[in-house]
């Protein structure tokens, strides 16, 4: 695409950066559908190990003293 610019430069802008492109329809991405459940499966298995609130392990940090 060319664009006058100032009235005495032209120029040329590739398609792909203006609004004027045609938007994806789609995302491209390299995993199959196995992949994904095999990984949400994972994970699944993973929310009973790790626990939502940790019990708290050794003494609290000492507080700043005021100045």
């Amino acid at each position: 695409m060319v664009v006058a610019y100032q009235g005495h430069m032209h120029l040329r802008i590739p398609i792909s950066a203006t609004q004027l492109a045609l938007p994806k329809q789609y995302l491209c991405t390299k995993l199959t559908l196995e992949s994904v459940t095999e990984l949400v499966t994972l994970v699944k298995q993973c929310e009973v190990l790790c626990q939502s609130h940790p019990v708290k392990s050794g003494n609290a940090s000492p507080r700043h003293s005021k100045k």
